[in-house]
């Protein structure tokens, strides 16, 4: 079994031109992942993480006299590179930027240890057609990412199912899930073929 987790970077606005609330230009990127493993290999992805995680969080205690859970040390991209959401978290605020760094580069380390496969959808939003707003794009990028998956399994692993963990908070996901839990995204091929991708989904990613 192939366990793919799904995450995405950026927002859905397509209207790049207006200015955020902050007055900041608007990303032009919009990137939907998934950093696939085989089920089998997930505690040895983890295991390593897990131990350095424990390592970090009894040193805390010591010196910081802090008393944090395995589940207080979650890490997000967007918390490792924001300091003022960093100051914020109990436990990154608490290491040094040395033990921050080295606990980055374990965890991909652990991605090339664990033989895992990452799969990137990268849509530029300056490019888009007119008729593209929100629904449009999310239902794209979903399609393209899909299809990569599918050949991929079809080339390399084609006697094996895939399995997507998808975060609750994504926004189209959770509208259409009926449609994903059914197995009914279907997309264009290039040749005009269309495709069903047999897949399953499942409704959390665990945490790293």
């Amino acid at each position: 079994m192939y366990l793919c987790y799904v995450d995405e970077s950026g927002n859905l606005d397509c209207q790049i031109n207006d200015r955020c609330k902050d007055d900041e230009v608007k990303p032009p990127l919009f990137v939907l992942s998934a950093l696939c493993v085989w089920d089998h290999h997930w505690p040895k992805f983890s295991g390593f993480i897990d131990q350095r995680k424990e390592a970090l969080k009894q040193k805390i205690f010591r010196t910081r006299g802090v008393q944090l859970g395995l589940s207080d040390c979650e890490l997000k991209s967007s918390w490792i590179r924001i300091r003022k959401l960093r100051r914020k978290n109990p436990f990154l605020s608490n290491l040094s930027d040395e033990d921050l760094t080295g606990l980055v580069n374990l965890c991909y380390q652990q991605i090339e240890y664990a033989k895992m496969t990452l799969f990137a959808v990268i849509i530029d939003k300056r490019k888009l057609l007119e008729h593209f707003d929100s629904d449009k794009l999310h239902r794209k990028a979903w399609e393209l990412l899909l299809e990569r998956v599918e050949n991929f399994m079809r080339e390399r692993h084609d006697r094996h199912k895939v399995i997507f963990m998808v975060l609750r908070g994504l926004p189209y996901f959770n509208a259409h899930f009926s449609n994903f839990a059914k197995k009914k995204i279907i997309f264009r091929r290039p040749k005009g073929r269309s495709s069903i991708l047999d897949i399953s989904f499942g409704m959390e990613k665990p945490v790293i």
